[in-house]
C-alpha cells in the first residue's frame, strides 16, 4: 500500500487524478517527471505545514519534503 507524495502541490493534485482513474502508468510517469516520491505503510514524517487539503511533510527515512493528502496524516 502506497501514499502519493508529491514534490510540488500541484504534482500531487496530478498523481491524485491519475490513481482515482486506476491508472498507476500515469501516477508513475508522474513521480519521474516532478521528481516526486511514494509513501509506503509504516513510513514516519514530520508534519511541516498542515492544511486542510494538503500538507507538507518531511520523510524520515529519506529526509526528502513533499506533500500529501492531509487526511492521510496520522496525529
Amino acid at each position: 500500500v502506497y501514499l502519493t507524495c508529491g514534490a510540488t502541490p500541484t504534482a500531487l493534485d496530478e498523481m491524485i487524478r491519475w490513481a482515482s482513474s486506476n491508472d498507476f502508468d500515469e501516477v508513475k510517469r508522474v513521480v519521474e517527471n516532478t521528481g516526486s516520491s511514494l509513501l509506503y505503510t509504516g513510513d514516519q514524517v514530520k508534519v511541516l505545514d498542515r492544511g486542510f487539503s494538503k500538507s507538507k511533510v518531511r520523510v524520515l527515512r529519506n529526509d526528502t519534503e513533499c506533500w500529501v493528502p492531509s487526511e492521510a496524516i496520522n496525529r
